[in-house]
């Protein structure tokens, strides 16, 4: 006989199909008895229909396609025989399902046997249904499968009342003509049937108001009694699991009556009594038990309020938390965190046992005890359990130090009943996680830091002890440096001092001997470094006996392949060198930051603000432009955290963004001004020590191209065609004022006047103080209305001379010349 021919055995084939040692051969094999098989339907085989059939499942279980198959499987459906309807509704279940177009023809077939007279093919009627079942056969057959609830078989009826929760789903309007035989079922004594007849109320009530107001009237008193039955049932062999009778039952019915009870106070008393029995008469020492007693405490979890009871199932809980089976503890923590919301109080009760689990050796179970337990804090017990849990991240897995970091930094910053006491919790998770420690959580407490200013000597003291311990922790590094740089001077005569912290000896080396360590170690990033060069050049004002070595230090960077080490290097080396009489003025100590803004930057509830003239932070929504108020602000686009803070002498916004002294008693003839207020950034980003490039009372800032007219200091700027279309909500806040200037934007905001001798449009006065007045003029060259020229006049209203005066503007990329 042909290996490959339809008269091939089912185990031949699969035979053949397990020899084969390579996908290529395994797929050689399945062609050539599909080939076979589709022969044999082309022929019309009817004597191994049913052996093609069971080939074609198997094959398709491989995940070869046998869509051409479908059709024998409604042909062996009409078949009389039983054996060809068993075959055919297998592979109608395995080869199809709701969405194929085929399963129209079937639902003649399945109306018929449905009806039929053997109750073993209305049995595969019924399965296949409850399998495949789509809207429209839903429809077309629900009126049978509704009066098979009553069949004289206690089989057909599991199995209509299966089906029935199928066709309930797909068309939810039909649920009005199940709610009565599905009520009668919950009387049957069969439990299989009894089973299935819960189930199909519960589902009915999830879909039907209606369905719901009638069982809870109805049939809630039987449900009560026939669990009370079950709870209290003697020894029956047929339903016994583990000593406990049909614990199938008795979750089902612990389930319907969640769903009876929620809402409804009422419904909720009728069960107290017998919820209470079932949560104290099972017993949890095998996993039948367990289950019952979960099913209980959800349950309770859910229906109208009762603190007795719910008492009683937070305390199951709390012994499932002590179960040696990891499954058990983990369902027991998941419920929890739901009951928490519920009952706090009851819940706290078992604190030290989910402190436990927090240790435990299954990385999941620690998971989700670590967020149990932020739930469980609040501001009475944050004290002991933070110390509980950074006493438990100092032997905890690396693995798990991330999570547990997180959480603690998000508790301590939460619940901190004190600045010292946050400080405190802060310090000895950077010493131990430092390097698990996210940027935001470090940054919040430098913030904290700032604001408390009667701890300054006591955090930089704490700091410097940390420091020496624990050098390898990258944030705790970064914080020490930054705190040394702005407080290191009381550490060398113990300012400050609390009484609880004893006085410790202190020289100016050794607090310059830890920043350098920073700079020089070979772990310490960009970050790092950067910070840390910075505290040097602050501590080389506070400390001018180190000043040499310190400039030895800095000076060593000067050829580091990172530019901006190298940049830093070489101007905190020449304002060490050549600016000793402002350099006090520059690295003077941070103002204090404001903490209530960076809390509800961090938590996105605040919109950017900008420094007006005056220092006044002015809030504005998104999209809306600044005010012309500060214009220069505009056009530099910056937002309160990038502007420096306003210097102590001149209180000008010009004086603070260009780092430089502009009042009469300071503008000298000689070389160009220093920098003052300590910006190092503004250092880097104006590059301010360049040759001269600007003159006295005017200027000429080239944005995209040099202007042909030398006499006139003119911009130009290449506005393009279609900026006009472009939304102004899309547009960054800080380009508002940009786009005014332009006329790129807002036509009517910037009217061409008429005169023949006029400006065709109005001039600005973009900044004006005591000692400068800014403004631009503005033209159209003829012929070429894309481009608008700018000439910026810069006039000097103090008596005194500026020079090395530089003038710069950040523009937007897309104003820029596409030549």
């Amino acid at each position: 006989m042909n290996p490959f021919s339809s008269g091939t055995r089912l185990r031949d084939m699969i035979r053949a199909i397990r020899a084969c040692k390579t996908a290529a051969e395994e797929r050689a094999v399945v062609r050539k008895e599909c080939a076979a098989i589709r022969a044999a339907i082309n022929e019309n085989d009817q004597d191994y229909r049913h052996r093609n059939l069971a080939k074609l499942m198997f094959i398709h279980m491989l995940g070869y396609p046998t869509h051409f198959g479908q059709m024998e499987c409604l042909k062996s459906i009409a078949s009389a025989g039983f054996p060809e309807k068993r075959i055919g509704y297998l592979g109608l279940m395995l080869l199809l399902d709701e969405r194929q177009e085929v399963l129209m023809l079937v639902t003649n077939s399945l109306k018929q046997d449905l009806n039929h007279t053997n109750q073993y093919i209305v049995g595969l009627a019924l399965c296949a249904l409850g399998n495949i079942c789509s809207a429209e056969m839903a429809r077309d057959l629900a009126p049978e499968v509704e009066r098979l609830l009553q069949f004289r078989d206690p089989n057909i009826r599991k199995k209509a009342a299966l089906c029935s929760i199928r066709i309930i789903k797909k068309v939810p309007d039909l649920a009005e003509n199940f709610i009565n035989p599905a009520a009668a079922l919950l009387k049957e004594k069969h439990h299989g049937v009894l089973i299935t007849g819960i189930q199909l109320c519960t589902d009915l009530c999830k879909v039907s108001t209606e369905a719901l107001e009638f069982i809870r009237k109805k049939c809630l008193d039987s449900l009560v009694r026939t669990l009370r039955e079950l709870v209290n049932s003697s020894y029956a062999p047929e339903y016994d699991v583990a000593g406990i009778t049909d614990p199938f039952l008795h979750i089902r019915l612990l389930k319907l009556l969640r769903v009876l009870g929620q809402g409804d106070a009422d419904a909720s008393d009728s069960m107290n009594d017998i919820l209470a029995q079932a949560a104290t008469k099972t017993e949890s020492n095998k996993n039948a038990g367990n289950a019952i007693l979960y099913e209980c405490v959800e349950t309770i979890m859910s229906i109208e309020d009762n603190g007795g009871l719910r008492v009683l199932a937070i305390n199951i809980l709390g012994k499932f938390l002590s179960n040696r089976d990891n499954n058990i503890r983990y369902v027991a923590l998941n419920m929890l965190m739901k009951a928490i919301a519920v009952d706090a109080q009851a819940v706290q009760r078992h604190r030290a046992t989910i402190l436990e689990c927090v240790k435990d050796s299954d990385a999941s179970i620690r998971k989700r005890a670590l967020e149990l337990v932020y739930l469980l804090i609040n501001e009475s017990n944050v004290k002991p359990l933070t110390k509980e849990l950074i006493d438990y991240l100092e032997v905890s897995d690396q693995e798990f130090k991330e999570d547990l970091t997180a959480k603690i930094c998000s508790i301590v910053e939460k619940f901190s009943p004190e600045k010292i006491w946050y400080i405190d919790q802060m310090l000895k998770v950077l010493s131990e996680a430092g390097n698990f420690v996210k940027d935001e959580v470090w940054h919040a407490l430098i913030v904290v830091i700032s604001n408390a200013s009667d701890l300054h000597g006591y955090t930089v003291r704490a700091l410097f002890r940390a420091f020496q311990t624990s050098a390898e922790q990258e944030c705790l590094v970064r914080v020490a440096v930054w705190c040394i740089g702005e407080y290191g001077d009381m550490l060398i005569n113990n300012v400050g001092m609390l009484d609880i912290e004893d006085p410790i000896t202190v020289t100016e080396s050794d607090v310059v001997d830890v920043v350098e360590s920073a700079v020089k170690h070979h772990n310490s990033d960009l970050t790092t470094k950067a910070m840390a060069m910075i505290a040097l050049l602050k501590l080389s004002s506070r400390f001018p006996s180190c000043s040499q070595g310190i400039r030895d230090t800095i000076i060593q960077l000067k050829g580091s392949l990172v530019l901006e080490l190298q940049q830093r290097s070489i101007e905190f080396n020449s304002i060490i060198d050549k600016h000793q009489n402002i350099r006090s003025a520059l690295v003077e100590r941070m103002p204090v930051l404001d903490e209530a803004t960076f809390s509800g930057r961090r938590a996105g509830s605040l919109p950017p603000t900008a420094s007006t003239t005056s220092g006044a932070p002015l809030g504005l929504p998104n999209g809306v432009a600044k005010p012309a108020a500060a214009p220069l602000l505009d056009l530099l686009d910056l937002n309160a955290d990038d502007a420096p803070a306003p210097s102590s002498s001149g209180g000008d916004f010009l004086q603070d963004l260009l780092g430089v002294d502009l009042s009469p008693a300071s503008v000298q003839s000689g070389p160009s001004p220093a920098p003052k207020a300590g910006a190092d950034v503004l250092l880097d980003l104006l590059s301010i020590g360049m040759p001269p490039a600007v003159q006295s009372n005017s200027t000429m800032l080239d944005i995209l191209s040099t202007s042909q007219d030398n006499k006139a200091p003119v911009a130009t700027l290449d506005v393009l065609s279609s900026m006009p279309t472009l939304p102004a909500q899309n547009l960054p806040v800080g380009s508002a004022s940009m786009m005014d200037l332009l006329d790129g934007f807002a036509p009517t905001t910037l009217t061409p006047k008429h005169e023949d001798n006029g400006p065709a449009y109005p001039s600005i006065v973009a900044f004006e103080s005591s000692s400068l007045k800014l403004t631009f003029n503005f033209s159209k060259p003829p012929g070429n209305p894309q481009t608008t020229l700018i000439q910026a006049t810069f006039t000097n209203l103090s008596p005194d001379v500026y020079t090395d005066f530089i003038f710069q503007a950040a523009v937007p990329k897309f104003l820029f010349s596409a030549d």
